[in-house]
């Protein structure tokens, strides 16, 4: 079983690594990038973010909860995966939206009102990045699922681009089936909710 020191020390160098700092594009109202995990991997570090490990919800290999800003974990969890890396990158996503975002609009790097689904297309693609960046080459998902599926697609076209857009139709279609997935219809997100960004 993971312990909570492990898991802290396996998210902060996930974070700092070369393939994370990698990671720069924006979809939508947020911008993910090496800077922004770095924050985060701070964050980690001082206990700003908490770590939690136990049993997650149907569907979910691990979480970040807004409220309590706290990343989750199953006990199983090994960083010998990349999938498990993978993971923490999505994650640690919607912690730098969290941080980014909670409160007050923030143009460059998120905000409040910036839609729930905006949220999750940025996790999905910056996990696909992740994995792109560690291969050394362009990735196809493992996954039958056409949210891994067309993020790893987006994932293909903007790697190695810094700074890149996520293009507009791209977006949306990532968008739709996640809105469509009922892992998330039912937590309620829909393609115009809200993401539940409060600040760290």
């Amino acid at each position: 079983m993971a312990t909570v020191s492990e898991l802290r020390t396996l998210v902060y160098n996930t974070l700092v690594s070369p393939s994370a700092n990698k990671i720069d594009f924006t979809l939508g109202s947020i911008h993910v990038d090496g800077a922004g995990f770095a924050g985060v991997a701070a964050l980690v570090a001082t206990g700003g973010i908490g770590i939690k490990v136990g049993k997650q919800q149907a569907g979910a290999s691990a979480s970040y909860v807004n409220p309590k800003n706290t990343l989750s974990f199953p006990p199983d969890y090994s960083g010998a995966l990349p999938r498990v890396r993978k993971d923490i990158v999505h994650e640690c996503t919607h912690a730098l939206h969290d941080i980014w975002g909670g409160g007050r609009w923030w143009s460059e790097r998120g905000s409040a009102i910036t839609t729930g689904t905006e949220n999750e297309a940025a996790a999905y693609i910056a996990g696909s990045l992740y994995v792109t960046y560690e291969a050394g080459f362009p990735v196809k998902s493992l996954s039958d699922d056409p949210i891994f599926q067309l993020a790893y697609d987006i994932a293909g076209r903007i790697s190695g681009k810094s700074g890149a857009r996520v293009d507009l139709r791209d977006e949306m279609q990532l968008r739709q089936a996640i809105a469509n997935e009922p892992l998330y219809q039912r937590d309620g997100v829909t393609l115009w909710s809200r993401t539940r960004a409060d600040g760290i």
